[in-house]
């Protein structure tokens, strides 16, 4: 497959070539271009003429440099998108060579590659005692039910017109009696309705429905919804239909002659955000152009955890977010018309949120440590007054990850084992040592029907730098090795795709020169957090070190998942997948 291949231009510490032990069948090809130290102009692959990076420098930048750097044929676009000492831009392989000289660079990383991303899962959120929370106040006299508040939820997007995203404020209504005087002068579904006319009669455009959300028979009004079908298609819920929330005055959690109906008006969804086909962001802004917006959250994660975030109304509702009263900007990150993550944090950032929320996890070619330009963008929000908030992740128990330590001077070997029925394509290795990997002797072993081939790995120098180490019929191994900006963390990057067997385990061969304390991940492009690709179970797999990016952001407020419902464990415990 085609990557954007760009290297990270600062280093720790030079590096020398990689050498190889032998093996009984080799294939593998000469790494014609490895030298002493990690060459950004090597084994970069630009698709087009340039690429979308973050660029971090050691301070923020003057306008006058800015320019400079402009005349060096950095392309910051129409207006400066950063945050802290990280920058969006598009630039080229020309430019790049320019940037590695100069004293106030530190690193670039290309945007994140979308494939790597995982949803966290969404059925659960933290036992966090929010009802309590309700009833405090805040400096303004408000209680803490998140009134005032928006709230940036970086995810797949809303699904806005659920009425679970309206505020309870379109007026009390009284329903009108079809039949009032036959007993027991309860609601009757699809018969009576909101006399809007006062000619006391019910009309098509004026008659009630209900949708019976848990299928039990029955109404119950802080579950079921009660809407007016006032739209376009009779019978039908459609766009035009106004929704309420039943005003429960005899506690009956029905219907009933007592009751009032609060319609649903003001939209809780501030601004839906994604990219256009031209590869512009398009906003959805409400009183704008919110109800014109022609986005679908067609995955639909976005739209359940924004319902944890502030769906349903507080009084009325039995299932209710944990800020009801707040607002919600819906950023799609995922998919063709997603924003990558660097630039959603910048717009949330831009466009007033006071709290962001970063629904994604990856642990592929990833460092781990706080050091990628994401990881410090979220520092710095966080530094700045704006808490973003990340998902743990949801590796535990899913054997995705093994820790194994090595003796300088002796091989191991770490067994995984890809389910043909997955249907996966692609296999994704991330191995983090606490040593310099430069010395490292590493060959994958790949099973066929006959038996075994071992492939003599040879390694791209930086951060993204991949070349092709092996090319078969079968398969295609692409690699590169790269050290953080953070001192003792260094990676080998592992990309296998093509036809991926199981007839057997596969392996990956590692010789090294160092005592070193290795860290082994592996994903694939058919599963998600589980499922797939995973180390065998006697090679140190290991549910420490699971906490995903960009979570290991020094200043994330990290977050484990919670059961809020008694479904599949007690409410208040842990996830057993967190």
């Amino acid at each position: 497959m085609k990557k954007a291949r760009i290297a990270v231009l600062i280093l720790c510490s030079l590096l020398t070539g990689v050498f190889f032990f032998p093996s009984a069948t080799v294939t593998g090809k000469s790494n014609t271009n490895a030298t002493s130290e990690l060459d950004t102009t090597l084994s970069m692959d630009f698709d087009g003429e340039k690429v979308k990076v973050s660029l971090r420098f050691s301070r923020e930048l003057s306008e006058a440099e800015i320019a400079y750097y402009r005349l060096k044929g950095i392309d910051f676009g129409d207006s400066i998108q950063r945050i802290g000492s990280v920058y969006l831009a598009e630039v080229s392989k020309e430019a790049l060579q320019l940037l590695q000289e100069d004293p106030l660079f530190v690193v670039a990383e290309p945007q994140r590659d979308k494939k790597h991303y995982v949803s966290p899962r969404d059925v659960s959120m933290q036992d966090c005692y929010a009802d309590v929370a309700w009833q405090m106040k805040d400096l303004f006299g408000r209680n803490l039910t998140g009134e005032g508040l928006l709230i940036a939820d970086l995810d797949t997007g809303i699904q806005w017109r659920h009425p679970d995203f309206f505020y309870a404020d379109g007026g009390n209504f009284s329903y009108f009696e079809t039949q009032p005087f036959t007993p027991p002068w309860t609601f009757d579904n699809g018969t009576d309705g909101i006399d809007l006319n006062n000619n006391s009669a019910i009309e098509s455009n004026e008659t009630l429905y209900t949708r019976d959300i848990n299928k039990n028979g029955s109404f119950e009004a802080d579950i079921d919804w009660v809407w007016l079908d006032n739209g376009s298609s009779l019978g039908v819920i459609d766009d035009g239909d106004t929704f309420f929330v039943v005003n429960d005055t005899d506690g009956d959690n029905a219907l009933s002659g007592v009751d009032e109906l609060i319609a649903l008006k003001t939209p809780k969804t501030k601004y839906i955000v994604h990219e256009n086909a031209q590869s512009n962001i398009q906003v959805w802004e409400k009183g704008v152009n919110l109800t014109s917006s022609t986005f679908y959250d067609t995955d639909g994660h976005g739209t359940a955890v924004a319902g944890i975030l502030n769906g349903g109304q507080l009084g009325y509702r039995k299932y209710v977010g944990v800020a009801p009263d707040a607002e919600v900007m819906a950023i799609n990150i995922f998919g063709n018309d997603g924003l990558t993550v660097e630039e959603g944090l910048i717009w949330a950032r831009d466009h007033g949120a006071d709290i962001i929320l970063v629904e994604v996890g990856s642990w592929t070619y990833e460092f781990l440590d706080g050091s990628s330009n994401v990881e410090q963008m979220i520092d710095v929000l966080t530094a700045s007054g704006i808490p973003v908030i990340v998902p743990a992740g949801n590796l535990y128990g899913a054997g995705r990850h093994a820790l194994r330590s090595i003796i300088a001077g002796t091989q191991i070997s770490t067994r995984f084992n890809v389910p043909s029925s997955i249907g996966a394509t692609e296999v994704y290795l991330t191995i983090l040592s606490d040593k310099l990997v430069n010395s490292a002797q590493v060959n994958i072993t790949e099973p066929t029907s006959s038996g075994t081939i071992t492939h003599q790995l040879t390694f791209g120098m930086g951060y993204n730098s991949w070349i092709t180490a092996v090319q078969t019929s079968n398969i295609t191994i692409d690699t590169f090795i790269a050290n953080s900006t953070r001192a003792g963390n260094h990676m080998i990057a592992i990309d296998i795709s093509g036809t991926i067997k199981d007839t057997s385990y596969w392996s990956v061969d590692i010789f090294d020169t160092h005592n070193a304390q290795l860290h082994f991940y592996i994903s694939d492009d058919a599963s998600g957090w589980s499922g797939g690709a995973a180390w065998h179970g006697s090679d140190g797999v290991n549910d420490q070190y699971t906490i995903t990016w960009p979570s290991t952001a020094d200043m994330a407020i990290s977050v484990a998942s919670y059961h809020t419902r008694n479904i599949w464990a007690p409410s208040g415990t842990i996830a057993s997948y967190s």
